[in-house]
């Protein structure tokens, strides 16, 4: 996956430590969990990694160090993600003297970071340049070959990742309390496998629209900045998929400030799943487990002529 590669590359707040002294045992963990008999563990290592089953075996036996690459390459195959196998604590909230919250674009991925960024222009051997996005009042990382045209660039000291890509179904998270949601975006991806994609506008997650392949689902908060609601989106995503799972995140219906019925026609009308807040992060990755799950269900149906 490219966000692992870049991930990678900015130097995230993994240590090389951090992952000799817990890889072999969370990997053999992993193994088991997986209902991989031990006497098949060397065979199976050195398919993922693509080496030689005496590579794989120091690996297991300790001898050698996994890297980096080898342990996304395992997480992607495990459908898991790096953070969840080394269980490790990434500061995401350590405060660094001149850090702020950003997104890291990759393509069309963003993904929540820290940054600390020069207070002059970018240099030749920064890796990612900053620059201030208007429409969506966020500070945007990215390569400097990204950065849209007469956008002032800010060279970048340092990046934390806050969320690592993974290969489970990409779950669109839409909400302008950017300081609540992220953590649940957090929580979302690691505990349940699923590559969240956080944005705080409506119109930012319509260009998602515009070419496939579309999102696996999407969690849309009903009430916006500027009066705005989640009513238009849902209708376009309706338009280009009748069946993608959206739940509809209100605590609207609670303070009576939202018509019952306004909530219950998209219900009924766009065959949405409606949480009300606040609710506990773990309920929201059932939800979707369920959904994601059903709609799985329906297509492997199809497929096999039922």
């Amino acid at each position: 996956m490219i966000t692992y590669r870049l991930s990678i590359a900015a130097s995230l707040t993994m240590s090389n430590k951090i992952t000799k002294y817990r890889e072999t045992p969370i990997l053999k963990s992993l193994l088991r969990r997986k209902a991989i008999p031990q006497r098949s563990w060397t065979r199976v290592l050195s398919e993922i990694i693509g080496g030689t089953q005496k590579t794989a075996a120091k690996r297991l036996a300790d001898e050698s160090t996994l890297s980096l690459g080898e342990l996304f390459t395992i997480a992607d195959h495990f459908k898991t993600t790096v953070t969840a196998m080394l269980q490790a604590n990434f500061p995401e909230e350590k405060i660094v003297p001149g850090a702020r919250k950003a997104l890291l674009k990759i393509g069309r991925t963003k993904c929540p970071c820290t940054v600390v960024t020069r207070k002059d222009e970018p240099r030749k051997t920064d890796c990612f340049v900053a620059y201030k996005d208007d429409d969506e009042n966020q500070l945007i990382v990215c390569s400097i070959e990204d950065v849209p045209n007469g956008m002032a660039q800010q060279g970048v000291l340092s990046l934390h990742v806050d969320t690592f890509g993974t290969s489970g179904p990409v779950v669109v998270i839409l909400d302008d309390e950017e300081t609540a949601t992220l953590p649940l975006c957090r929580f979302i991806q690691i505990d349940g496998g699923f590559n969240t994609k956080y944005f705080k506008y409506s119109k930012s997650v319509l260009t998602l629209l515009e070419e496939k392949p579309y999102p696996d689902a999407y969690i849309l908060d009903w009430t916006l900045s500027n009066g705005e609601t989640s009513r238009h989106l849902i209708e376009e995503i309706r338009r280009v998929s009748a069946s993608c799972p959206i739940i509809l995140l209100t605590g609207t219906i609670q303070a009576r400030t939202e018509n019952e019925s306004d909530i219950a026609e998209l219900v009924r009308t766009y065959n949405i799943d409606v949480l009300l807040k606040p609710f506990p992060a773990s309920i929201i990755v059932e939800k979707l487990k369920s959904v994601l799950s059903q709609k799985s269900q329906i297509y492997s149906g199809v497929a096999d002529g039922y």
